[in-house]
């Protein structure tokens, strides 16, 4: 089912999916559709994309999908799209903030300045506003927020800073929320991919050799994670591949080192977004 519906209270839980589009949202609104008796909000800037990610489904019985057009990087779009979850059925059960951008951009770069706002914006801002709009809604069914990270909000990635700090501040958000709205029942989840081989995220050479298919994980493996960590299954916080848990040790244990292999990761290879996900909408 295309578009916005009349306002109609249901019993089956509601999933909203951002950058449902393609990548990683693709595969997680999928999913949830997939297991039948929910109703999946898919919000993206591309109609045709949404649509299609819908019709490629495989709509478990009482599975319903809306398509919500909208860009979450212009003002007052998320506050717009809390309006259109409120009306649509009066419930949120799980919130995926998953839509993101990258940069093909240097940092120095003279003409860049439009292309941090964006980053900000999408990456940071936009899951910050949605999670604070929609708290009543997730509050009152005792709901669960799952934030899309990435690695690269675990370490500073010397070729993408600013997409850097955009994951860091909301893995950041997600560990204080987790804490904070734990007393109203409602769950703060982060899955921290690390390369995922997607539309918009080159990372398909690294499928080329041993080590490149430890470190990459398939959308829908990213996705498996997200519905778990929506279901409380398993650990709040997440990393995909596993093979980048070791970040958390080496960070504690020898950070000087972690850096030095930074380093000697971009002279070598230039592969900065080695820790980048694809959460593109």
């Amino acid at each position: 089912m295309h578009g916005q519906m009349p306002t109609q209270p249901t019993t089956r839980p509601v999933v909203l999916v951002t950058g449902a589009s393609s990548g990683i949202g693709r595969a997680t609104a999928q999913r949830y559709l997939g297991r039948g008796g929910v109703v999946v909000l898919l919000v993206g800037r591309r109609i045709d994309a949404l649509r299609e990610t819908v019709d490629m489904a495989r709509l478990g019985p009482g599975a319903e999908a809306h398509v919500l057009v909208h860009d979450l990087a212009e003002p007052g779009q998320t506050a717009a799209l809390a309006k259109q979850v409120r009306e649509l059925h009066g419930r949120l059960d799980v919130l995926v903030n998953n839509a993101g951008v990258g940069s093909q951009l240097t940092f120095e770069d003279s003409s860049g300045a439009d292309d941090i706002d964006r980053l900000l914006d999408t990456n940071l801002r936009a899951p910050i506003h949605l999670m604070h709009d929609l708290f009543e809604l997730l509050s009152a069914s005792g709901g669960a927020v799952v934030n899309v990270s990435s690695v690269a909000g675990l370490v500073g990635t010397p070729d993408s800073p600013v997409y850097s700090a955009t994951k860091w501040g909301l893995t950041g958000v997600s560990e204080a929320l987790h804490v904070r709205w734990k007393p109203t029942g409602v769950h703060v989840a982060c899955v921290q991919p690390g390369p995922v081989p997607t539309p918009g995220w080159p990372n398909h050479h690294l499928m080329g050799s041993w080590i490149g298919r430890r470190l990459t994980a398939s959308a829908d493996d990213i996705a498996r994670a997200i519905v778990r960590a929506g279901d409380r299954q398993g650990p709040a916080f997440v990393t995909r591949p596993r093979a980048f848990g070791a970040i958390h040790v080496a960070r504690a244990a020898a950070p000087g080192l972690l850096r030095t292999m930074l380093q000697r990761v971009r002279s070598g290879t230039g592969s900065g977004r080695l820790v980048e996900h694809s959460g593109r909408d």
